[in-house]
């Protein structure tokens, strides 16, 4: 809390920051979280509306109004059932959504590590029309790193198999869309960071999987996407050769601080 002894001018208050905070890990989901539970808050509006005509009809039909409640009471009872269908879907997509946040919390907590060897982290970078969960500068280069929370299921397997150019999860059919978009996210980055630098960089995606057991087939290829437990990340960049100096990285972390403050203050 603010000790109004501290404040210089208590008439003109004008706050000591010249920037915004850098965004948390998981940021964007949380925003998307109020928003449904403001949706949850608009939609118990209308059956609160047509429950009090309901009521108020009731009592007057007992104290002799001649028309039948019943009309309002059926009215109510179907926008109770409509609102209640509509709040269970949107509790759905705010479990999801909550599901979603707390991986890149998790994830998010893991790369903070990665400090201690010369990394900057960054956290929900704002694209065009997505967010990148997280991006790592440092001594192996420039990643991305996308983290898909997916729940477990009660009975079978529970590992992810990895071929380089599809995944499967748990038994189920193999998908590439994942791998789609962190090449994308990585893709959109490097243009972005060499629209104004001197210096050509190359971002290279990783897609996470927390808690799950991720297990690679097939031949390797140096140019693959990373898909891994956040566990193993340290392993990986241990592995990998030093090809970003330390000036090209500070370079790199400059322009993504820039990119923050330049979002957080445009209009909303």
């Amino acid at each position: 809390m603010t000790d109004p002894a501290w404040n210089i001018d208590p008439h003109r208050p004008r706050s000591p920051f010249t920037a915004p905070p850098l965004r948390l890990p998981g940021q964007s989901v949380d925003e998307c979280i109020t928003v449904q539970r403001d949706k949850i808050g608009q939609i118990f509006l209308a059956p609160f509306l047509f429950v009090a005509i309901s009521v108020y009809g009731w009592i007057q039909w007992w104290t002799g109004y001649s028309v039948h409640p019943l009309i309002f009471t059926a009215v109510a009872i179907m926008t109770i059932l409509h609102a209640g269908k509509r709040i269970w879907s949107i509790r759905a997509t705010i479990k999801n959504l909550q599901l979603g946040r707390d991986g890149e919390r998790l994830v998010g907590q893991m790369l903070e590590r990665l400090r201690e060897k010369g990394y900057g982290v960054f956290h929900d970078i704002p694209g065009p029309s997505f967010n990148i969960d997280h991006v790592i500068v440092g001594p192996a280069g420039i990643f991305t790193i996308e983290t898909k929370a997916r729940t477990k299921p009660k009975r079978g397997s529970s590992k992810i198999f990895y071929n380089g150019s599809s995944i499967q999860m748990a038994g189920k059919q193999a998908v590439q869309q994942p791998l789609r978009q962190v090449r994308a996210q990585a893709r959109w980055l490097a243009a972005f960071l060499n629209r104004n630098s001197i210096i050509k960089y190359k971002v290279r995606p990783i897609l996470v999987f927390p808690e799950w057991y991720v297990e690679r087939t097939g031949r390797r290829n140096k140019d693959d996407v990373w898909v891994l437990n956040p566990k193993a990340l340290d392993r990986f960049l241990d592995c990998e050769p030093h090809i970003l100096s330390t000036t090209a990285a500070d370079s790199a972390a400059q322009i993504l601080t820039q990119h923050y403050r330049e979002t957080e203050n445009e209009p909303a």
